[in-house]
């Protein structure tokens, strides 16, 4: 079974944009990271010109999907497929990092096991015409059937993590 998080607070400052693109490109879990509808070296400068020319430079900065795959998605080439496919989704609207992590944690029985999580930061202004990204539990769960298809493990489970 899989988990998808979905990381939002509402009234967090510029900084949260850049902390969030320095965290998941620059932690000692990352493999690699890599971006759609924009150039990972330079993603927290063109996600905010997008933010200027729409004048949205306050509220949500961005969207922070964390998807956890389960035990059986256990080798990078697979990780790799998979997160591509569901991070292009949200490409027709928007500007998308996601970069791989990859730790590994001990069993019970003390064996070393493989495990991938992807994280996904989607600015909240769309490219096209500006609009702020909206979730709600019906766009969310049609983003999990997605992503059930690209992974085809049927058994995905939400969880929110927000601040106001």
């Amino acid at each position: 079974m899989g988990f998808l998080k979905l990381i939002v607070k509402q009234n967090a400052g510029k900084e949260y944009l850049r902390n969030a693109v320095n965290y998941i490109t620059e932690n000692a879990d990352a493999c690699c990271y890599s971006g759609i509808n924009i150039c990972p070296e330079r993603a927290y400068r063109q996600m905010r010109k997008v933010k200027k020319y729409y004048g949205k430079t306050s509220g949500n900065q961005l969207v922070h999907f964390v998807v956890c795959f389960n035990n059986e998605v256990n080798d990078l080439a697979t990780v790799e497929k998979y997160t591509r496919k569901i991070a292009e989704y949200y490409k027709s609207r928007y500007q998308i990092l996601y970069a791989i992590h990859h730790e590994l944690r001990l069993t019970k029985s003390g064996y070393a096991k493989s495990w991938f999580h992807v994280h996904i930061v989607m600015n909240s202004v769309s490219f096209v015409d500006g609009k702020m990204f909206a979730d709600n539990k019906k766009r969310i769960g049609r983003f999990m059937e997605h992503i059930s298809e690209v992974t085809g493990d049927d058994w995905w489970r939400l969880g929110y993590e927000t601040e106001e």
